[in-house]
């Protein structure tokens, strides 16, 4: 796996996607949510979307989306920053310390990808 230098300007967030992350996205204008999806989908093994303020009528559960995280945050402080989802192609979902050659492949291209729009941005 390549490795990349941090920038200062760049924050990292480890958390569950909850309700109250919205207010710590106030001081952000574009924020990228990264995650994992499931054999399955149809999606490109390395996927990159813009994600727009969602809300759903129903329970809140603890699975949780980037949409309704930014719906909260436009309602209650009157900002949404530009947002976007990276995903990467999953598997192996066992407990273990490392990537499979596949997922690490993959976990490369998502970085190139994450880069390059950030640059683009």
């Amino acid at each position: 796996m390549k490795r990349v230098t941090w920038s200062p300007a760049w924050r990292c967030s480890t958390q569950q996607l909850i309700p109250e992350l919205s207010e710590e996205l106030l001081p952000y204008e574009r924020v990228v949510f990264l995650d994992v999806h499931i054999p399955g989908v149809d999606w490109d093994e390395v996927y990159w979307q813009e994600l727009a303020p969602r809300l759903k009528r129903g329970m809140i559960t603890n699975s949780f989306s980037p949409g309704p995280v930014l719906a909260y945050c436009q309602s209650l402080y009157q900002h949404t920053p530009q947002a976007f989802a990276l995903s990467m192609l999953g598997d192996g979902f066992n407990f273990g310390n490392f990537l499979s050659p596949a997922a690490a492949q993959r976990a490369d291209q998502a970085v190139e990808l994450l880069l390059h729009e950030l640059d683009a941005g």
